[in-house]
């Protein structure tokens, strides 16, 4: 029951992945042919790699980052310098253990929010470390939303949600909230390794 749970959460957040990237790569075709042809290769290279991974459920943060640098890798050929990466991970939570596909949603609905609502650069902010024998996970971004003011809200969460619960059962915390200077915070604290999941080969 889990591992399906696990699963279909994989699924659910790749194929956003898929149609949201195919719609933007389709705006690229004539355009700028080369640079359509970049991102079709960084998406196959992307979707590979997840679905590689979803059998395992959880990786480590250091592979979970490698996922989304081909993700942002798609996504800074479309908004350029308008997408901003700031990361302050420790180098120890590099092989805390996070659910495959945890961070894109996340970084994913701050784009949606921000870059394709206003043409005001957006920064996306990651930091991770480790205390206590827990991986202190954080998302933070400055995309300012739309007029209601709902920025980082409703798109993903629920489904991060159920899989944290199916993988950890009550043993993690979740947060998720706008943010009092503007934009959108999403916090996590995570078991170095979950106690119902294999332990993992760094």
């Amino acid at each position: 029951h889990t591992r399906c749970q696990s699963v279909t959460g994989v699924q659910t957040c790749a194929l956003p992945i898929l149609f949201n990237t195919l719609n933007t790569i389709v705006e690229f075709v004539r355009s700028d042919p080369a640079r359509a042809e970049e991102m079709l290769l960084d998406l196959s290279d992307l979707l590979r790699h997840a679905l590689r991974a979803a059998d395992r459920h959880v990786v480590p943060l250091a592979e979970e980052l490698a996922l989304l640098d081909l993700y942002l890798d798609i996504q800074r050929a479309r908004f350029g310098p308008r997408l901003q990466i700031e990361r302050r991970i420790e180098p120890e939570a590099l092989a805390a253990g996070v659910p495959v596909l945890l961070l894109q949603p996340l970084v994913e609905n701050a784009l949606r929010h921000g870059l394709d609502e206003s043409d005001v650069p957006v920064t996306v902010s990651l930091e991770a470390r480790v205390q206590d024998e827990r991986l202190r996970l954080a998302v933070r971004d400055d995309a300012r939303g739309g007029p209601d003011g709902s920025a980082g809200e409703g798109i993903g969460l629920p489904n991060i949600r159920q899989r944290l619960i199916a993988l950890y059962g009550d043993e993690f915390g979740f947060a998720a909230g706008p943010r009092r200077d503007g934009g959108f915070a999403v916090e996590f604290t995570l078991p170095v390794q979950p106690h119902n999941v294999p332990p993992f080969s760094p």
